[in-house]
């Protein structure tokens, strides 16, 4: 289960803690329906709504056949490759800070300029 080294792909799956997953539910739900434990699983984040899994990159078309119309607990499991942590997603945060200040900015300046 802890990485080696290697190349792996990150995944989204819309189970969390407040679906009662844990980490060794997750490995389980990944072994039963890859139906092998030879998969190396990398780093696992868990959220509350849905969770993050890593595993070796040979495996991820076998991961995403693996997990299409199979149900948790009566939830349909939902499984795609997730963006790197490090990737962007063409946004910025900065960018997006500083177009709202701007505009709070000119409000201002438009209220001054009045008196």
């Amino acid at each position: 289960m802890c990485r080696r080294g290697g190349d792996f792909s990150r995944f989204f799956i819309n189970l969390g803690t407040n679906h009662k997953l844990s980490t060794v539910k997750l490995i389980g739900i990944i072994n039963d329906n890859t139906r092998s434990k030879d998969i190396e699983i990398g780093k696992i984040d868990l959220m509350k709504k849905f969770s993050f899994f890593e595993i070796d990159r040979k495996h991820e078309e076998k991961i995403l056949k693996s997990f299409e119309n199979k149900n948790y607990e009566g939830l349909r499991i939902s499984v795609e490759v997730a963006q790197s942590k490090g990737e962007s997603t063409g946004r910025s945060k900065d960018k997006t800070f500083k177009k709202f200040k701007d505009k709070k900015s000119d409000k201002w300046d438009k209220k001054r300029k009045r008196k």
